[in-house]
């Protein structure tokens, strides 16, 4: 029982984080447009393992959106457009958005 009980619990902090995060990145879209920044970054968590380039978030940190490779002035690696951005990828993703702002 105790067993269970453990891995419950860690069923249940793994869903609480992950509507956490799909909740902070759908505010931090909003808070984006509001504010006028078009783009953002996916930027990997800093406790993400490296799985060699092949797992989803890293894949989503160097790729370009599809609007994004439109963008100029901005580095293209993890880019995206705020109305095509994608969202929690997997269940625990702890990556984050940052504004890209054109220098």
């Amino acid at each position: 029982d105790a067993d269970k009980g453990f891995c419950l619990s860690k069923a249940i902090q793994r869903v609480r984080r992950t509507e956490y995060q799909r909740a902070h990145h759908l505010v931090t879209k909003e808070i984006f447009t509001e504010h006028g920044v078009e783009y953002f970054y996916w930027r990997l968590s800093t406790n993400h393992k490296n799985y060699g380039g092949k797992e989803v978030c890293e894949v989503l940190a160097s790729s370009t959106g599809n609007k994004a490779g439109n963008a100029s002035g901005l580095s293209k690696a993890g880019l995206y457009h705020v109305d095509e951005g994608p969202s929690i990828p997997h269940p625990n993703c702890m990556c984050q958005l940052e504004p890209a702002i054109p220098k």
